[in-house]
């Protein structure tokens, strides 16, 4: 998966490369599967019905410190309280972005992505919108090569079969996220027999306690083929909401300061409509035809737009970068 992880600068990091998964989750799996590294054997040994019981036990005591893996899918509120907002459609998508200054607006490309942040002030403290998107892997073949063992290259005949036999065939990053969200420690039972059942959810529960939380009181809901994460804390409110493309992961996070006035916007994330603000900005519209249509003369137009709107001369500058390396349109 292109994976997202929350940081303390921009709120999320995209990681591309399959490698650094591997290494998130085989850091993960570490303790649990150090028997069979021991032995020479792969973690498809250590998740073996006859080491199940002990195995499950190590699983449920090390993920017992994770508060990620407590969050499961919670029901939408009936009354939800969405703000007016701005929109910007973005790949198929309705981007609500909060009616407010902004004192920053930066496009940054990775081949043909775009990664855009928007930063603006409530009450003098920032608040963000960042939208981005990264490369689908495919549906994994041995689960215990691609993520649990760090240090395997290839695909084993023993770990192919097992990721068979327990998921019915290779699995998907999505399918993953999605059991890990509908399940929690209580549903492990350690019984030998319910082990082809267990060990599926014990796999995706390791993978959402690294992967997922965006900060205390995470609370995840399932909207419309994608998954979006709320978290509430004394200094700020973050959204994060990831949706699947054929081609690509997509994903927003908006980041409001403690004491905003835009009520539960993250929610606008899996909705087609919602208030709509009025006096949208000249720049936003323009940013919604230059990333639909990246031409040198759209970038021109919505650099000119930006410093009418007196952003910043780092916003500028990102967009400079645009237009030298676009074609002409």
């Amino acid at each position: 998966m292109g994976t997202l992880v929350p940081d303390n600068n921009l709120g999320l990091e995209m990681n591309n490369q399959k490698a650094i998964l591997k290494l998130w989750i085989g850091l993960g799996l570490l303790s649990l599967t150090s028997c069979a590294s021991a032995s020479s054997q792969g973690s498809e040994f250590a998740f073996s019905q006859e080491n199940w019981p002990q195995r499950c036990q190590q699983v449920k005591k090390e993920l017992s410190q994770q508060p990620a893996a407590k969050i499961t899918y919670a029901p939408l509120p009936k009354d939800i309280a969405i703000q007016s907002s701005w929109k910007l459609n973005w790949l198929e998508r309705q981007i609500p972005v909060p009616a407010m200054q902004y004192t920053d607006v930066f496009v940054l490309q990775d081949q043909d992505h775009h990664t855009i942040l928007f930063i603006g002030q409530i009450e003098g403290e920032n608040a963000q919108v960042m939208l981005g998107k990264s490369p689908k892997i495919e549906p994994l073949v041995d689960i215990f090569a691609d993520i649990a063992d760090a240090d395997k290259t290839e695909n084993s005949p023993e770990g192919t079969a097992l990721t068979q036999k327990l998921f019915g065939g290779p699995v998907s990053m999505e399918k993953l996220t999605d059991l890990g969200y509908r399940h929690t420690l209580a549903d492990l039972t350690c019984n030998q027999a319910n082990w082809q059942k267990e060990v599926p959810i014990a796999l995706a529960l390791i993978f959402k306690g690294i992967a997922t939380s965006i900060g205390p009181n995470t609370s995840a809901y399932d909207l419309n083929q994608g998954v979006l994460l709320g978290s509430k804390s004394e200094s700020q409110d973050k959204w994060w909401f990831q949706w699947n493309g054929e081609q690509q992961y997509m994903y927003v996070m908006l980041t409001l300061p403690n004491g905003h006035q835009h009520g539960d916007l993250g929610f606008a994330l899996g909705q087609k409509d919602w208030p709509v603000a009025p006096n949208a900005p000249v720049w936003l519209g323009q940013l919604e035809t230059a990333i639909s249509n990246p031409t040198r003369q759209n970038w021109q137009t919505l650099q000119l737009a930006l410093k009418k709107a007196k952003m910043s001369e780092k916003s500028i500058e990102k967009i400079e970068a645009l237009i030298e390396s676009s074609p002409e349109g």
